[in-house]
C-alpha cells in the first residue's frame, strides 16, 4: 500500500506525462495543420525559388537602371504599386520613371541596394507576403568599402511586398519601402503610407528622396 507521499509522487509523475502529451498532441495538430494549408494552397518549393529570384532581381535593376526603367518596371504586375514615403507610385510609366527612364545612361556595375532577411509567407497558390531587410551603401566608384573617405551608409529599413503569379512568373503586386523606425507608432505610419497620394518631384529633380 503506497502510503500518502508515494501517492503524492505517482500523481505529479502522471500529471508531468499528462502535459507533455497535449503539448506534443497540440504541437503535431499545429504541423499537420501547416502541412495541409500549404498543400492545399498549391504553394511549392520552385514557388519559393522564383520569388527569391524576383527579389533578386530587383536591386540589379535598380542601380543599374537597366533598359531605361524597363527592367525595374518588368517585375511589377500591370497594376503594381510602389509605396515610400512620397506616396504611392502606380502605373507601368511611372515605375518606369523610378527604374531609371530619365538616366543619361545605363550604370549596370553600381552597387547599392543590400536585400536580407527574406521571409515569404504563402497565402496561396497565386499569391503570397514577404518581408526583407535593406540597406543602401554608398560605395566609392573606385570599390573601396563603406568604412573608406568616400563611402557611407545612406540608409536602412524594410520592404513589405505582396506577390502575385503572372503567366509571365512571379512579379510584385505591392512593394513598399519603410524607414528604420522604432517608435510606438511605425505601424500606423507604415499603414498611412500605403494610402498617400503621390506628390512628383519639381522638373529636373528627378525620383523623390526617398524613392528605393
Amino acid at each position: 500500500m503506497l502510503s500518502k507521499e508515494g501517492l503524492m509522487i505517482r500523481w505529479n509523475i502522471l500529471a508531468a506525462v499528462g502535459i507533455v502529451a497535449v503539448v506534443g498532441f497540440v504541437s503535431l495538430a499545429s504541423v499537420y495543420a501547416q502541412q495541409k494549408t500549404s498543400k492545399s494552397a498549391g504553394f511549392t518549393t520552385q514557388d519559393y525559388i522564383d520569388i527569391q529570384q524576383l527579389v533578386a532581381r530587383y536591386p540589379y535593376a535598380f542601380d543599374g537602371g537597366l533598359a531605361k526603367g524597363a527592367a525595374y518596371a518588368d517585375l511589377f504586375t500591370p497594376d503594381g504599386v510602389f509605396i515610400n514615403q512620397d506616396g504611392r507610385h502606380e502605373g507601368r510609366t511611372e515605375l518606369q520613371r523610378m527604374g531609371g527612364s530619365t538616366r543619361r545612361r545605363e550604370t549596370p556595375l553600381n552597387v547599392a541596394h543590400y536585400i536580407v532577411n527574406h521571409v515569404i509567407t504563402p497565402i496561396s497558390s497565386s499569391r503570397a507576403t514577404g518581408t526583407e531587410y535593406l540597406v543602401v551603401l554608398n560605395i566609392a566608384e573606385d570599390g573601396e568599402s563603406v568604412h573608406s573617405r568616400s563611402g557611407s551608409i545612406r540608409l536602412g529599413g524594410q520592404y513589405r511586398d505582396e506577390y502575385e503569379k503572372t503567366p509571365q512568373g512571379w512579379r510584385f503586386k505591392v512593394r513598399q519601402y519603410l524607414n528604420k523606425d522604432a517608435t510606438e507608432t511605425a505601424e500606423a505610419t507604415a499603414e498611412k503610407l500605403r494610402s498617400q497620394v503621390y506628390q512628383p518631384p519639381a522638373p529636373g529633380q528627378g525620383p523623390g528622396r526617398n524613392a528605393r
